[in-house]
């Protein structure tokens, strides 16, 4: 798996990873546009979608939509093209729900277990960044490269995050995609009762999954 590391403000920590990954994320990204209409009507329609999620995203957190913006910078990319690829994607996914569980060991050690449901062009697009945000805590996170969809990681105060998928509807009100609300998890939790709040504030509405946070903070 490639190591990233990134600093700064959000622009600038997209900006960074997709320099760093170019060369995995773009063939990922041209692949997804296909489902982009070209013109017409559908084309009307698809854009129609796209500024309803960007608006309702927007409302909640515009740090979100900025990386997004970096990635898309550093990618070479348009901000259309970008959000297209990453939120319209998602109302065609099959219901492929991750998995997490997690056991002690004879010494009341934790040990979390994750699986990871993706396509087999998708296979190895995985990224491990090391991130010290401009505001916020330290932290180290496993997601798809050229996107925030963060689904495991650890920040400097010893809590831990790991992804687990279970289909849910997508309610038209202001809120983040469910992979959106756990990137900003490790930047500014350090609690499991902050991860619940951190959840509860972001809504998670407009979400084809809906992700539960397994938090495990150091002793």
């Amino acid at each position: 798996m490639r190591t990233i590391h990134t600093t700064g403000k959000p622009f600038e920590r997209g900006t960074q990873q997709a320099t760093q990954c170019r060369d995995l994320a773009r063939p990922w990204f041209q692949h997804n546009l296909k489902i982009f209409p070209d013109g017409g009507s559908r084309r009307t329609a698809a854009l129609a979608e796209l500024d309803t999620w960007l608006q309702r995203i927007g409302a909640v957190n515009s740090d979100v939509l900025d990386e997004c913006r970096g990635l898309a910078a550093g990618l070479r990319m348009s901000d259309e093209e970008y959000f297209a690829a990453i939120l319209l994607e998602q109302s065609t996914w099959l219901p492929l729900t991750c998995t997490t569980c997690g056991v002690v060991d004879h010494q009341g050690r934790p040990i979390i277990g994750k699986t990871d449901d993706i396509y087999a062009h998708e296979r190895g697009l995985n990224v491990l960044e090391v991130t010290q945000p401009g505001r916020g805590y330290r932290h180290v996170h496993i997601h798809f490269t050229g996107t925030i969809w963060t689904t495991a990681g650890m920040n400097e105060t010893g809590l831990g995050i790991a992804m687990t998928g279970i289909p849910g509807a997508t309610i038209d009100k202001d809120g983040l995609p469910s992979l959106f609300v756990l990137h900003t998890i490790l930047s500014e939790c350090a609690t499991i009762a902050e991860v619940v709040a951190q959840g509860d504030a972001a809504d998670r509405r407009r979400s084809s999954h809906r992700p539960v946070a397994g938090a495990f903070p150091a002793s």
